[in-house]
């Protein structure tokens, strides 16, 4: 502070003419005057403007459809490769549905005879529990007596099949 009272006043009136100009400076570039109006804008329309429709290269779409390929021949060399589910151990063939006894007993609500089936389908290898009672029918073949050890089966014709437990 007493620096600058040791100043000339010619250094002072400088240093204020310096600072005025600069202010008045400021003012002109950054200060926006609130009189000022908005430029005028034109609306955008889309319907103005055309592109081209994006397209790939045609080598990029060559080596695209080689990994295509690619890939469907190891997925088929795989599914090729790789054995279906093994069919039920223990169970027995009835026409395209093999079937295999779980477990037979007494409903203690009806007092129905009823049994337990595991029933897979020899095409798809897809398995399915089911609890059936007598007159069931599976593939064409309809649950006829249900013993402490067995199911019996009957086809259409009269055939007999007689699935036993499987015990392990």
């Amino acid at each position: 502070m007493i620096a600058l009272k040791a100043l000339p006043l010619s250094v002072k009136l400088t240093a204020a003419c310096v600072a005025l100009l600069a202010l008045i400076d400021f003012s002109q570039r950054v200060w926006v005057s609130s009189e000022a109006n908005p430029p005028a804008v034109p609306q955008f329309n889309a319907s103005d403007y055309a592109t081209q429709a994006p397209s790939m290269n045609a080598a990029l779409q060559q080596w695209i459809e080689q990994q295509r390929s690619a890939a469907a021949q190891a997925a088929q060399e795989q599914s090729v490769s790789q054995p279906q589910a093994e069919l039920l151990p223990g169970g027995v063939n009835l026409g395209e549905t093999r079937v295999r006894v779980r477990a037979t007993y007494t409903s203690s609500a009806t007092g129905a005879q009823l049994a337990l089936l595991e029933a897979q389908q020899i095409n798809n290898r897809s398995l399915e529990l089911t609890e059936v009672d007598e007159g069931f029918e599976i593939d064409n073949y309809k649950v006829s007596k249900i013993t402490a050890d067995s199911v019996v089966f009957v086809n259409a014709e009269g055939e007999q099949v007689t699935v036993p437990v499987f015990d392990y």
